[in-house]
Order: C-alpha cells, then sequence, then structure tokens
C-alpha cells in the first residue's frame, strides 16, 4: 500500500519554547488504510530535519494505554476534554488545532532529546516524534469489531502497523536511506513500545539502510510485574477511573463500593493484569523472540521490562530510575516521604528493580542499562538526559558511546547503589534526586 502523507507546514514559532514550532518540526498526517488511531483518524508524526542526514532518532510518545470497553471509553471521554488534556491520545482530528494553540507534541514539551542542544548526542540528527493515539503501546494489530472471545469493540488497535507505516514514510519520502545511526526510543508506554518494536524496526531498517548503526533505547518503560503495595482509590484521578471496572461476578463496572475502595478482582487493576488484557483486546505484536520464549498464554509478560529485555537481540540502552514515579503512584509507593509503609514499599521495590536488571544483563552482552535513584519518570525528555550522573555517565553520554564504535565499550549496568531515598550523590540541582529521610 503506497503511502499518500498529508503534510502540515507549522506557522511562526510561537513565544512558547521547547514544543514543536519553536522547535521548527512540522506534522505530517499518513494516508493508509489500517495506519490509523482508536477512533479511524490518520496516523501522525512530527519531524524536523537535521543538518547531518546520515544521523535519525524516532521518539514513541507515551500515555498509559487501555485494556477493555471501560477503560478505553473512560479514557475517551478524558482526552475530549481539551480545556485541561492538551494531548489526544485516541484520535489526531483535533491534533492540528492543538499544535497550533499550544506549540506542544500531542500534549508535551521536549527539552531533551528533540532539542539541538550541543550537550544532546542527537542534536544535529533528523528527529521524528511519532503520536501515540492507539491505546496500545504501541503494538496492536486488530481493527474495530467482533473479538475472537466474544462481544465487539468500535475501537482500532493498530500500533504496529502505525509504526511500519511511519517508517516506511520517513524511507519514501524524508531520506531515511541516507541513516548511518538511528536511534529507536520512547518513553513510558513508548518505553514499553521501544521494547515490543526494538528488533522489529531493525529488521524493517535492514532492507531500507543495512549497514545502520542502530539503538534501541527504552526510557521508563522498564516495568515490573509485582504486587502493589495499595492499590488506587481516588475516582476522581483519571488513572484510578480507567481501572476502578470490576469483575462482572462482583457487580456493576466502575463501583467504589468494594471492601477497601478498591476491588483486587477488577480487571486490569495491577500493571500485570492491564498488559494481560491489553495483549488479548489489541492482538498485540511484542517482541518476537520473546513471545517465541513464553508461548501463547504467557505473552503478556513481554510488555514487561524485567521479562522482555534479555531477549531484545540489537543493542539497547535502558533508561530506567529505580524509584520510578509513575509505578510509584501505581503501586502505591508515592507518598514514601510521610507514610512509613510506603518508604518501606520504595526501598523494596528499589531492590527488586536492582534485581531483575542485574539477571538481564547477566546473559545479554548487547543490553545496557542506565538506573539512577531519582524518583522521577522519564530521562530522555528533558536536561536530566545529560545532567542527571551515576558513577561518571549521563544517559546521554552512555548513548554517545554506544553510537561512537571509536569509543572504548561503556558498562553494561551504570547503577546507583547510594544509600537513601532517592539520592544521586553525583547529581546537582534535580529535587527528585534528593534524598529525604524516613518518615516517623
Amino acid at each position: 500500500q503506497q503511502l499518500r502523507p498529508i503534510r502540515v507546514a507549522t506557522p511562526a514559532p510561537p513565544t512558547s519554547p521547547d514544543g514543536p514550532l519553536s522547535l521548527g518540526f512540522d506534522l505530517t498526517f499518513l494516508s493508509h488504510p489500517t495506519a490509523v488511531c482508536n477512533d479511524g483518524s490518520p496516523a501522525a508524526y512530527y519531524i524536523h530535519k537535521g543538518t547531518d542526514p546520515t544521523r535519525w532518532v524516532v521518539h514513541m510518545q507515551g500515555g498509559w494505554w487501555c485494556w477493555d470497553q471501560y477503560s478505553c471509553q473512560v479514557r475517551w471521554d478524558h482526552f475530549a476534554n481539551h480545556t485541561t488534556e492538551y494531548r489526544t491520545l485516541m484520535s489526531t482530528k483535533d491534533l492540528e488545532s492543538l499544535t497550533q494553540k499550544h506549540d506542544t507534541f500531542n500534549g508535551e514539551k521536549n527539552t531533551g532529546i528533540m532539542t539541538e542542544d550541543p550537550s544532546n548526542p542527537m542534536a544535529n540528527a533528523t528527529k521524528v516524534f511519532l503520536v501515540y493515539c492507539s491505546s496500545d503501546a504501541h503494538a496492536g494489530n486488530r481493527s474495530a469489531g467482533p473479538l475472537p472471545r466474544g462481544g465487539s469493540t468500535q475501537w482500532h488497535f493498530r500500533g504496529k502497523e502505525i509504526v511500519a507505516a511511519v517508517v516506511a514514510d520517513l524511507a519514501m519520502h524524508h531520506g531515511l536511506a541516507d541513516a548511518a545511526q538511528f536511534v529507536l526510543t520512547g518513553g513510558s508506554a513508548g518505553g514499553m513500545a521501544t521494547i515490543n518494536n526494538a528488533d522489529y524496526v531493525h529488521g524493517l531498517l535492514q532492507s531500507i539502510t543495512p549497514a545502520v548503526k542502530y539503538v534501541a533505547m527504552p526510557d521508563s518503560g522498564y516495568f515490573l510485574d509485582v504486587s502493589p503495595g495499595q492499590m488506587c482509590s481516588l475516582p476522581d484521578r483519571y488513572e484510578c477511573a480507567c481501572a476502578a471496572g470490576t469483575d462482572p461476578a462482583m457487580g456493576e463496572a466502575g463501583t467504589w463500593t468494594q471492601p477497601g475502595g478498591h476491588s483486587w478482582l477488577g480487571r486490569g487493576q495491577t500493571l500485570a493484569q492491564q498488559v494481560q488484557a491489553m495483549a488479548i483486546l489489541s492482538e498485540g505484536v511484542v517482541d518476537a523472540s520473546c513471545a517465541s520464549h513464553f508461548g501463547k498464554y504467557g505473552v503478556w509478560r513481554c510488555y514487561l521490562g524485567q521479562y522482555a529485555a534479555p531477549f531484545i537481540k540489537v543493542t539497547s540502552l535502558f533508561l530506567q530510575n529505580q524509584i520510578d514515579e509513575w509505578q510509584g503512584f501505581w503501586n502505591g509507593f508515592s507518598n514514601y516521604t510521610a507514610d512509613p509503609a510506603a518508604y518501606e514499599y520504595a526501598d523494596w521495590f528499589r531492590y527488586t528493580t536492582q534485581g531483575t536488571m542485574r539477571a538481564a544483563i547477566a546473559t545479554s552482552p548487547q543490553l545496557h542499562i542506565f538506573s539512577p535513584n531519582c524518583y522521577h519518570h522519564g530521562l530522555s525528555y528533558d536536561n536530566i538526559f545529560w545532567q542527571v550522573t551515576v558513577n561518571g555517565w549521563t544517559s546521554g553520554g552512555l548513548l554517545r558511546a554506544l553510537l561512537d564504535e571509536t569509543h572504548p565499550a561503556p558498562p553494561q549496568l551504570v547503577l546507583d547503589e547510594c544509600l537513601g531515598i532517592p539520592c544521586s550523590p553525583q547529581t546537582v540541582g534535580h529535587a527528585d534526586c534528593v534524598t529525604v529521610p524516613p518518615p516517623q
């Protein structure tokens, strides 16, 4: 299927910095029968041509996911309100107007890998920001209609096709064949997507630019399969509302009257439950080696970094804080500064994360991990990409070393083993890295 891109020229940059207009990006919509958002609107990406046509970075946007009819409907209703959310994670119908009005990458600013700051190792590269509108960690592989286990859905989950279509469009219209270096990255759900698509995109590039130096860099997508310290019980918060659907045997979906305020039997409440359901609903196509290892009924594990990381064959650099802020919220330890139980859980979570990382690199020489102990979600989005420092390394510095074949091989695991939560003794000026005393 030949792509027929619709290109949108951006107007003069507004006064607000760090958005696509200010940084000189153009917005492109794809006309492709199956590269579509949840509502059937066309997939889209922002692109800025760099001064070095041989260097490329593709960033896949994050923004969580949905896993059943209830959570997807709550997600749709939430992002239809553009007065509080300047992003549109299930549709691109309003994307052009939101971009021009607010100068954001579908609701996001980026002072990290998308900028031309000389500290950025990809400063002069062509940069692509792939808009997230499929709610499936960029891996879904089904259209709206009947579901294999009964029922039907009005949503399309076409993340995998969108990734393929964007790569094809870059080759057809933007000179991707000239790429000598290519970094695939993404944050949060986009980090999970980088895990899902690392080897897949590398395979696509082999027919376009077979000698390319390729690095996959999942950012804050290393999610753990753990039991939360406590479940979310804030029905007015979007994430909690998505997860409020209860098991059919327990009563009407959305009920908040279960003992303790949230039912452990509810569908999709833990991260593991969510990806189990998402894998079925979206018919997700995850890393092929991981899927082969775990089989049909265990393939959901391949969405989670602790299981999937060792199976990625290409050179990869995982960026992951040990007490990740979003997992802190979801697993119930965000109040660690005031709640002794949350502090205890955060400390346990930190060392559990460390253990899974050490296990992952033990059998995977192509795998590298940069893991500070900051309470933060995302490392490549802003200047902490080249400022947060562990053992003399920054995440940007590690990426530069992996791309530069004349550089000595960097360490596989750069892990902050300082004492305290959080802690990062070599990092100055970031509140999320400053140690707090245990609550009494």
